[in-house]
C-alpha cells in the first residue's frame, strides 16, 4: 500500500493507498483501479456553508475505486464522482464503512454505473449557502445497477424552501439497483419544503428499510408496487396521504403512525391555506399543480413566490426564449 502524502492532493496511478494521518485537503482521483483506504483518519474541510470543494472527487469515466474506513466531513459534497462536461459516468464506483457528516450539499453524489453505497453513516447533511433553496441529499445516485444498502442516514435538512432526500436514485430506466437494510431518519420535519426518505424514480428494489420522522417515507408512488417495494417499516410518516405518498407502500410494510403537523400536501388543503404574501404556501401548491399536469396554474403561483424572493420558484418558470 502506497501512503498518501499530506502533500498530495491527487492520485493519477492505480493501486492501493492508505491515508497516513488527519487532513484539511481534498482529494482527487484520477485513475482507474484505486483503492483508498482513509485507514480510521479523517479528511475534514474548513471553507464552511459557503464550500464548493469534494471532501474526495472521483473525475468523470473512472472504474474500480474503492473509498473506505474513515471520515469526511464540511465540505460541499463528502465525494462526488462527476461526470464532467462530457457526460462521462464513471463505473463500479465502491464507497464502504465511511461516516460522511457535516458536508453542506451532498454526503455523497455518484454519476456513476454499478456502484455500491454500503455500511456508511451520512448524517448532518445541509446548510450550503451556494444555492438558494437547495436540494439537499445524504446519498445520490445517477446511474444503473446501484446497491445502496445498511446505510444510516440522518437529519438532512435543506435551507429555505428547497427540499431533502435521505436516498435518491434517479435514473428512470432502471430496474436493476436496490436500496436495502437503510435506516434513515430525521429529528424534525422540515420548517418548509419536504423530507423525503427515499425517492427512487425507478423500479429499483426498496426492501427491508426504515423510514422515520418524514414528511414522506417513499416516493413517487407510480414506480412502487408489491415487488419492488417490500418489508419495510415506515415510523411517523407526516404524509401518508399526500400527493407523493406510495399509499399501498408495497408488500410486508409496517406502518406506525405518530402524531404530525398537519399535512398540507394535496390540492383542496393548499389552495385552502394558500397565502399569497407567504412564499412557502406559494410554492407549495404550485408544485402540486405542476406535478398534476396544471402547468400554467403552477407557473402563476410561482410568479408570485418569485416576487417575493423565492429562488425555488425563480427556477420553475419558464424563461423568455429572448433571454
Amino acid at each position: 500500500m502506497k501512503l498518501l502524502r499530506n502533500s498530495q492532493d491527487a492520485i493519477d496511478t492505480p493501486g492501493a493507498y492508505g491515508m497516513a494521518a488527519a487532513r484539511d485537503r481534498p482529494v482527487v482521483i484520477r485513475a482507474d483501479r484505486v483503492r483508498l483506504d482513509l485507514q480510521g483518519h479523517a479528511l475534514c474541510g474548513a471553507e464552511g456553508p459557503g464550500s464548493r470543494t469534494a471532501g474526495i472527487y472521483i473525475a468523470h469515466g473512472c472504474r474500480d475505486v474503492r473509498i473506505e474506513n474513515g471520515t469526511i466531513s464540511g465540505f460541499m459534497y463528502g465525494v462526488l464522482a462527476d461526470d464532467g462536461l462530457s457526460g462521462e459516468r464513471s463505473s463500479r464506483v465502491a464507497l464502504r464503512r465511511l461516516a460522511l457528516s457535516g458536508n453542506t450539499f451532498r454526503g455523497a453524489l455518484l454519476f456513476a454505473s454499478h456502484s455500491t453505497v454500503e455500511d456508511c453513516i451520512v448524517s448532518d447533511t445541509g446548510g450550503t449557502t451556494v444555492h438558494e433553496d437547495a436540494y439537499v441529499f445524504g446519498i445520490e445516485v445517477r446511474g444503473d445497477h446501484a446497491r445502496v444498502c445498511r446505510n444510516v442516514i440522518h437529519d438532512f435538512y435543506s435551507p429555505g424552501l428547497g427540499e431533502s432526500v435521505g436516498i435518491s436514485l434517479s435514473d428512470e430506466g432502471d430496474a436493476a439497483s436496490s436500496v436495502e437494510s437503510n435506516v434513515v431518519v430525521n429529528t424534525r420535519l422540515p420548517e418548509a419544503g419536504r423530507a423525503f426518505g427515499a425517492w427512487v424514480r425507478n423500479r429499483a428494489m426498496v426492501r427491508r428499510n426504515v423510514f422515520i420522522n418524514l414528511t414522506y417515507a417513499i416516493a413517487p408512488p407510480e414506480y412502487r408496487d408489491s415487488k419492488n417495494t417490500v418489508d419495510n417499516i415506515v415510523i411517523g410518516e407526516q404524509c401518508a396521504d399526500g400527493l407523493f405518498a406510495s399509499s399501498g407502500k408495497g408488500s410486508g410494510t409496517l406502518v406506525v403512525d405518530l402524531p404530525q403537523p398537519e399535512c398540507l400536501d394535496s390540492l383542496p388543503k393548499a389552495f385552502a391555506h394558500v397565502d399569497e404574501n407567504d412564499a412557502a404556501s406559494l410554492v407549495r401548491l404550485a408544485s402540486l399543480l405542476q406535478w398534476t399536469g396544471r402547468h400554467d396554474e403552477a407557473v402563476r403561483y410561482y410568479r408570485l413566490a418569485a416576487a417575493l424572493g423565492s429562488a425555488e420558484a425563480q427556477r420553475h418558470i419558464p424563461r423568455d426564449p429572448a433571454d
